[in-house]
């Protein structure tokens, strides 16, 4: 019937599917017409068809469609025993926090798995979704390039380890905005010069202990659940948790930076953009905090794209970036700010597609993090040259800065004649160049000592060996997180308890305003009266598919079943 909760046909649908599964008799067809129930519309699988029917040997085959599957649709069916409330939305302009066990994102994802949330997925949203990503997995599915299949792979890898062993940690959403009132004066920084370490071979997330950097689009999570497939994409393909900020996080404005704290990473790769892959199973040993998280803290900010990469040296354009910069490295708890403050793992953010220079927004990073009094581990995978003048400016500055001082002029100009230097040696001399470069990359590994002690890669580390206790929870400020788990303390004794969902003693607890993830499961959650329910057209569908395959369908038959919605009905006037 019209008016009825959405949620009633969704339990139903999930529970069949899971009773096949449970059965060993599920196919893909009946995931698909699940899916498609479940979204409202009929959408293309193909990405999602190739991977589990041809791409699958046949025991994953076999073991996807029955064990891992099942236990989909029991996270997805069990969303609000899960989740009791519906989880806050991250607002643009709000410092606030949302923090949920290792469970409760599960069972959001399935929710995703399913594109079970309500209107996120519509081409045109209402006022109050488009600002926020869609976080349904429907636009994953579609056609499209090789890459699409190997974040599936990723993804529905994630599913299969959490069937095995459903991961007992916590994991939380933080929405930073810097207020005005702590926006660097540049010009007038007097700020002590950040140490550096340079790598060529390690990746941002295999640098463990540090702040890690999201070169995020403004809409977190960028193309990861369609085509993309670069820095921010394959992080969360790796770690599909993050995913969940799709669901809760507003679009971000130039002085704010989401960090996504405690997400664990599931899965190996290789290749970047095109020639990316799944690599097989990945194991995180990553320690944990008092509240239950692993040491994993990543922050999302976003730069400036240029389509035009010439506006990209507009002082303005700087400005924008050296605040994004400097919002995401600040230490907020200001005690910490100059004293022992975790290092800061980056690279060249906002390069690649964005067309950013990759020498300006390393002298960027540097400013914001010498400012934020943090040392910079700067890994610039495989490009030699950008090692070579980041170095040399670095050590000019040192060396001519009594004070260690951050002059936004002179940096910048500094900088710039060493770029212009570099061209003119390699216009003179490539073998040369090459040479002077390999020497460079010596002296950048022997660097730190000659500059200052705790700059090698060790010892910005060994400043948080160990993660740092956190205030207890129940000691934590409700105005500004927002907690789904009861608060406990971790025990590493005990690793294997799960945290408690919040519960309440009337049970779950709705929120349908704009305030408040919109959830499947919601009463609020209603079919349109414009339109009738999926199982009457499911029904109609049935009885025409019966006749066409006695050979009896007549035109006026196929006519009858058009004919509940306008768009198709105009199809069948101009069929007649």
């Amino acid at each position: 019937k019209n008016n009825q909760p959405v949620w009633l046909t969704i339990r139903e649908d999930l529970g069949q599917l899971k009773k096949k599964c449970d059965a060993k008799l599920a196919t893909f067809q009946d995931l698909k017409a699940t899916i498609m129930r479940c979204a409202g519309n009929n959408y293309d699988t193909y990405c999602l068809e190739v991977l589990i029917t041809r791409m699958y040997a046949p025991e994953e085959h076999i073991h996807f469609m029955s064990t891992v599957l099942s236990n989909i649709c029991d996270l997805a069916l069990n969303v609000n025993i899960f989740c009791s409330r519906s989880p806050p939305l991250l607002l643009a302009g709000n410092n606030h926090s949302v923090t949920m066990s290792q469970r409760q994102a599960a069972s959001l994802l399935a929710c995703a798995f399913f594109s079970l949330f309500p209107y996120r997925s519509d081409r045109e949203p209402n006022d109050g979704q488009k600002n926020f990503q869609d976080p349904n997995f429907i636009k994953l599915y579609q056609y499209g390039p090789s890459q699409k299949i190997e974040k599936l792979r990723c993804i529905l890898h994630y599913f299969q380890r959490i069937t095995k062993r459903m991961p007992s940690g916590v994991i939380t959403f933080q929405r930073f905005s810097l207020p005005e009132s702590e926006h660097p004066n540049w010009s007038k920084s007097k700020a002590e010069l950040s140490h550096i370490h340079l790598t060529m071979s390690d990746k941002i997330e295999d640098i463990d202990g540090v702040l890690q950097v999201d070169f995020a689009n403004r809409y977190i999570g960028g193309g990861v659940l369609s085509a993309g497939c670069v820095q921010e994409e394959i992080r969360f393909c790796i770690c599909p948790e993050m995913l969940v900020s799709l669901l809760i996080c507003e679009k971000m404005e130039p002085n704010e930076c989401i960090f996504l704290i405690g997400c664990e990473r599931y899965a190996s790769y290789k290749g970047y953009a095109e020639s990316f892959q799944f690599d097989g199973n990945y194991k995180d040993n990553t320690p944990k905090d008092n509240w239950g998280r692993k040491w994993c803290h990543v922050v999302a900010m976003d730069a400036i794209c240029f389509p035009d990469p010439r506006s990209q040296y507009n002082m303005k354009n700087i400005d924008r970036d050296l605040l994004k910069a400097y919002t995401s490295f600040y230490p907020q708890d200001t005690k910490k700010k100059g004293n022992a403050c975790s290092g800061i793992a980056t690279g060249s953010w906002g390069c690649g597609v964005f067309n950013g220079d990759r020498q300006v927004k390393a002298i960027i990073q540097l400013m914001a993090a010498s400012a934020a009094g943090r040392p910079l581990i700067y890994a610039s995978y495989l490009d030699k040259k950008l090692v070579k003048s980041f170095f040399e400016v670095h050590q000019y500055l040192w060396n001519q800065k009594a004070e260690n001082s951050v002059n936004k002029k002179q940096m910048t100009d500094q900088f710039h004649n060493t770029r212009q230097q570099i061209r003119r040696n390699d216009q003179i001399a490539t073998s040369r160049t090459s040479a002077a470069v390999d020497k460079s990359l010596i002296k950048a590994d022997e660097a730190p000592e000659k500059l200052k002690k705790g700059v090698l890669l060790d010892l910005i580390i060994n400043d948080h060996r160990h993660p740092p206790s956190m205030e207890d929870m129940e000691k934590f400020e409700r105005n500004s997180h927002t907690f789904m788990i009861s608060p406990f303390k971790y025990d590493r004794s005990r690793s294997y308890v799960e945290p408690i969902p919040v519960n309440y003693a009337s049970g779950y607890i709705d929120r349908w305003d704009a305030n408040y993830v919109q959830m499947p499961c919601s009463p609020c959650y209603i079919t349109n009266n414009t339109q009738p329910p999926w199982p009457m057209i499911r029904q109609e569908l049935i009885q025409l598919k019966k006749k066409c395959d006695a050979k009896l369908a007549t035109f006026e038959d196929l006519k009858v079943s058009l004919s509940s919605h306008d768009t198709l009905t105009s199809i069948c006037k101009q069929l007649r």
